[in-house]
């Protein structure tokens, strides 16, 4: 059976080297070895979850004692603006939802959605944003049955300045 609960100080480099394997095993291969070490340094490091657990709320996926699974939600980026005809600067945003490779289509994700969805930052925001990678089908799926629709879509590039590929811009509207 898998708990759904809130994140305490104590788990940041448990949540750290979860995301870094699972992003790993998830992209890894279409990135390459040296675009995936850059970004694992910048975006996924302990010191920048740190400050991330400071700004943002995370929900963990817990089986026993093991992690199998966490949901991270803020404020949005406002840079979403920049491709989306219409956007609310008000809305929160779901930025990582990520689920052990095995487990995943199982309810996990599901579960952790539906407990963003219960934040107050979620109920009071009017519009809830995410981004997935273009080739990530199943994430796609997954946030279409939680009434997630595709928006916009925003440009990846490397280092060289080649397009890589795309994120999708993806939102669903508050309940009513």
């Amino acid at each position: 059976m898998v708990k759904i609960i809130e994140v305490q100080r104590g788990d940041l480099f448990e949540i750290a080297a979860f995301a870094r394997e699972t992003y790993s095993a998830a992209f890894g291969a279409e990135l390459g070895a040296s675009a995936l070490q850059k970004h694992l340094n910048s975006q996924m490091s302990d010191e920048h979850f740190a400050q991330m657990v400071e700004v943002d709320k995370f929900y963990l996926a817990r089986r026993g004692d093991g992690l199998v699974g966490f949901a991270q939600m803020g404020l949005v980026d406002p840079t979403y603006a920049d491709y989306l005809d219409e956007f609310d600067a008000t809305g929160a945003e779901l930025r990582r939802l990520y689920v052990r490779r095995d487990l995943q289509s199982r309810g996990i994700g599901s579960d952790l959605i539906r407990q963003v969805l219960c934040d107050p930052l979620a109920l009071a925001a009017s519009v809830i944003y995410l981004t997935t990678w273009e080739t990530n089908l199943g994430a796609q799926k997954l946030y279409a049955k939680h009434n997630f629709i595709k928006l916009g879509q925003v440009a990846e590039y490397n280092e060289g300045g080649a397009l890589t590929g795309y994120e999708h811009i993806m939102a669903r509207p508050r309940a009513s």
